[in-house]
């Protein structure tokens, strides 16, 4: 059933409405099903299928965090970072996203890569920020490589000699 309302959800599969796709997502969530409460999550960060609820989105990503889900403690980082959490010690959470990249995750490298872009939590800069996107795009980042992409966009000249698409 998770993965039958992740496909609807994100409209895959159309055998069940989103409304039902959510219903099968917080039954197993109430089970304590890891995947689904990320989902959940992620879900009602971005309002895809439900109504935008950014306490929800926190609660389902803690929720799963605190059963042990490193993943889910990455994306919480990663949404109290986005949303400019007041209650953040982006001393701590810089720390935690350099040990999660170290141990190997695309996303933590992601993240660490918007914080040097922007300079949450650490100085900016810019070079640091093009070589985590770079590593994470080759490895597969989605998000990654469009940052990155926004990121030499922005510093392209503007003349008609370096323009690489209309």
């Amino acid at each position: 059933m998770y993965i039958w309302a992740a496909l609807t959800a994100y409209n895959f599969d159309y055998t069940f409405t989103k409304k039902q796709a959510v219903k099968f997502l917080e039954k197993a969530a109430d089970k304590k099903h890891i995947p689904s409460l990320i989902e959940l999550g992620l879900l009602y960060s971005k309002g895809t299928g439900v109504e935008l609820n950014k306490k929800k989105a926190a609660y389902y990503f803690n929720l799963a965090a605190s059963l042990g889900s490193v993943e889910a403690e990455i994306r919480l980082l990663m949404f109290r970072i986005l949303n400019n959490d007041k209650t953040l010690d982006l001393k701590r959470e810089i720390s935690l996203l350099k040990k999660y990249n170290k141990a190997g995750s695309v996303l933590a490298e992601t993240v660490l890569a918007y914080c040097y872009q922007y300079g949450k939590g650490v100085k900016k800069n810019d070079a640091e920020a093009v070589r985590l996107y770079k590593k994470a795009s080759m490895r597969g980042s989605q998000t990654a490589y469009n940052s990155l992409k926004r990121m030499y966009d922005d510093i392209r000249p503007d003349d008609k000699l370096f323009k690489i698409y209309d």
